[in-house]
C-alpha cells in the first residue's frame, strides 16, 4: 500500500512538472506568435506607404508625359503660348526626368525649341526690366 503510495505521489509530481513545462511552453509560443504578427503587420504597413509612394510617383509621371503630349500637340498647330502655359504646371524636376527621356527620342527636338523659346522669353522680361543706364 505504501508502493502504491509512493507511486502515486511520483507520478502525480510528473504530471505536474509536466503541466508546468506545457504552460511555459504554451506561453512562450504564443508570444513569439504575436510577436511574429506584429512584424508581419509592420511589414504590411511598410509596404502599404512605399505602394502609396510609388503610386504617386506613377500619377505624377503619367500627368507630366500627358501634358508634354499636349505640350507637343499644341506646337505642332502654333499655339506655343498655351503649350508653354501647359509647361509651366509640370514641376521642374518632373521636368528634368521627362527631358532626360526625351534626349533618346528624335522627335524631342520640339521639346529643346519650346525650352529655347521659354528661355528667351524669360531673358526678354529680364532685359525690359533692367534700368537704361548706357
Amino acid at each position: 500500500m505504501l508502493c502504491t503510495l509512493i507511486l502515486g505521489v511520483v507520478v502525480s509530481t510528473w504530471q505536474a512538472v509536466r503541466a508546468t513545462r506545457a504552460e511555459h511552453e504554451q506561453s512562450r509560443l504564443g508570444q513569439e506568435a504575436e510577436g511574429l504578427r506584429a512584424n508581419e503587420a509592420r511589414l504590411l504597413r511598410r509596404e502599404a506607404e512605399e505602394a502609396r509612394r510609388n503610386e504617386a510617383v506613377l500619377r505624377q509621371q503619367a500627368e507630366t508625359r500627358e501634358n508634354l503630349a499636349k505640350a507637343q500637340l499644341l506646337c505642332q498647330q502654333l499655339r506655343f503660348d498655351e503649350a508653354e502655359a501647359l509647361l509651366s504646371r509640370i514641376p521642374a524636376p518632373a521636368l528634368q526626368s521627362e527631358r532626360r527621356d526625351a534626349a533618346s527620342d528624335p522627335s524631342g527636338e520640339w521639346f529643346d525649341w519650346l525650352i529655347a523659346r521659354i528661355l528667351l522669353r524669360e531673358a526678354t522680361a529680364l532685359i525690359d526690366v533692367q534700368p537704361s543706364g548706357s
